[in-house]
């Protein structure tokens, strides 16, 4: 068989390089058939029409289809009038008795049924072989071949379905020759889903999806009613509470409501597409997911709708994706106000930056959202809402703060953002902080609910003002030891400005050193400096610093 094969799709190869129209005997008439839905199966008819005084030749003739199969025997398959029978079938077996058929059925005949072959042979999904017989001298009459072709759409793309004929000797009288026979379009069933926000997105607590609306279904013929199914039922499901379905913008009646035990399908009663006795236009679905967990997957939802008679036959059906479910997949970005970028400052400087939030409906919840930050400081009283969405008053900010450098800081750089809601999918809000006076790189953010944490984002970049240098020396227990000298240099020329204080600590509690005397102060380059102190404990120095206001 395999071999057969190879050399049937040789022959047909060698043929296809020649001009059809060298070889063109028989003129195939067909009504182009439309094939709307590639799951029901379709007969189709191909009526060939041979020349005058062209003789109809025994032969061998392969047909092959492009697009679609040819259906395989069936169980139960139905014999039709005037159709090949096969072998296996009972001898005397009238047209319209169920039989088992065992090989491929296909119907070809002449004007007054005589039959030109009683072997039909399927060679494959796409290929089948005719020998024909000798039917007499040629006539001044045309004659005429009828192909019933049982074919299945099932692997079929959009687009033509065509017939090509080989008459591998050239001597048969059918030609070869290649035709479109149907064609597959799937978008035009009359059946029709439009979701109006088909991007639209939800979280694994699940809310509000994109509406979606289903048309022309009143052109469905023997249309008993509609089914409408999530794709995935072991993870999505309808809230049938808060989902709304609605007929020409009416509620639908629950009574003509069926909704499965696990809410992921629902089923609309004949009775729930007509209004006044008619069928209506449109029917919309307001859909609300219920709360899924971790164990859904995230992607898209799609929803499968049928129309289906009350035996449950599948009429006809359509699909389309209505959003997607998403992780809690919370992003934050940060600009500095009014700019396009975050801002660069040297050591100690502040600035004003904007932080946005934005996630899925479920992403934000009444459990606050936790703030820190790195490598800079938030000033107490600047942290100000600037909108949210949806807008809500409730949104505040709470935190612990202490004192630091004459301003209040939250402590560790912690805040909490306070407020939200499973409604929430976007807040933005201003902030001022001040970089560290030593930080030499990025300062960050992260925020965090249970359930999701965002990645450290880049706050403002920072440049300290100046280094300090100094190189080690060894000390004796209970000595005086002088160091070797502590140079402080500018980052560049003109940052340490009249009124600056550099401030240089020693961890005097864990090392157990004391500062006795700065000896010599020199500065270069015009600086002057007010004087040099020893302030003893940090804590206890800053805290006396502010207070008394000194500049």
């Amino acid at each position: 068989m395999k071999k057969r094969l190879s050399l049937l799709m040789a022959a047909i190869m060698v043929i296809t390089m020649l001009p059809m129209s060298a070889f063109a005997a028989a003129t195939p008439r067909v009504n182009v058939t439309t094939i709307t839905d590639v799951s029901v199966d379709t007969d189709i008819k191909v009526i060939l029409e041979l020349d005058r005084n062209t003789p109809l030749k025994e032969g061998k003739m392969y047909f092959e289809i492009k697009n679609a199969q040819f259906q395989g025997a069936k169980e139960g398959a139905v014999v039709k009038p005037g159709a090949y029978v096969p072998p296996s079938v009972p001898t005397g077996t009238s047209a319209g008795t169920e039989v088992k058929a065992d090989k491929f059925d296909i119907q070809t005949v002449l004007a007054g049924d005589a039959p030109i072959t009683d072997n039909p042979k399927l060679l494959s999904k796409d290929t089948f072989q005719v020998l024909t017989q000798d039917f007499g001298p040629a006539t001044n009459d045309y004659l005429r071949v009828e192909l019933t072709l049982p074919l299945s759409f099932v692997n079929s793309v959009d687009g033509d379905v065509v017939l090509r004929a080989v008459d591998t000797d050239n001597k048969v009288g059918i030609g070869n020759w290649e035709k479109t026979i149907a064609v597959v379009n799937q978008s035009s069933k009359a059946l029709s889903l439009y979701a109006r926000e088909p991007e639209a997105t939800v979280s694994y607590d699940g809310g509000e999806i994109s509406r979606f609306e289903i048309s022309n279904f009143k052109t469905i013929g023997d249309l008993d009613k509609l089914v409408i199914e999530l794709d995935k039922d072991d993870y999505y499901s309808f809230h049938s509470g808060e989902t709304r379905v609605l007929l020409d913008g009416k509620v639908i009646n629950a009574t003509n409501l069926e909704w499965d035990a696990k809410e992921f399908k629902v089923t609309i009663k004949n009775a729930g597409l007509k209004s006044g006795g008619n069928y209506g236009d449109i029917v919309t679905v307001i859909p609300s997911l219920r709360k899924m967990g971790r164990s859904a997957v995230a992607g898209p939802v799609v929803v499968n709708v049928e129309a289906q008679k009350t035996d449950n036959t599948v009429l006809q059906s359509t699909s389309g994706k209505i959003g997607n479910v998403v992780d809690f997949g919370v992003t934050m970005t940060i600009v500095e106000k009014n700019k396009k970028e975050i801002p660069n400052l040297w050591g100690g400087e502040a600035a004003e930056v904007t932080v946005t939030l934005k996630g899925p409906k479920g992403s934000f919840s009444n459990r606050g959202v936790e703030f820190e930050v790195d490598g800079a400081r938030v000033i107490v009283g600047s942290l100000a809402k600037v909108k949210s969405s949806p807008a809500s008053n409730a949104i505040t900010f709470k935190g612990t703060s202490e004192i630091v450098v004459g301003e209040k800081v939250y402590k560790d750089g912690k805040f909490i953002l306070d407020g939200v809601s499973d409604e929430t999918t976007e807040v933005v809000f201003n902030m001022k902080i001040q970089v560290e006076y030593d930080k030499d790189g990025v300062a960050t953010l992260t925020a965090a609910q249970r359930g999701w944490t965002t990645p450290a984002v880049e706050l403002a970049k920072s440049t300290p003002k100046f280094t300090v240098s100094t190189e080690a020396v060894g000390a004796a227990k209970g000595r005086v030891t002088e160091t070797k000298n502590v140079v402080i240099t500018e980052a560049k020329e003109g940052l340490l400005k009249k009124g600056d204080y550099v401030l240089l600590f020693i961890d005097s509690k864990s090392n157990y050193v004391d500062i006795d005397a700065a000896k010599k102060v020199e500065a270069t380059n015009g600086m002057t400096l007010k004087g040099v102190a020893v302030v003893g404990d940090k804590d206890a120095y800053l805290e006396k610093f502010n207070s008394s206001g000194e500049d």
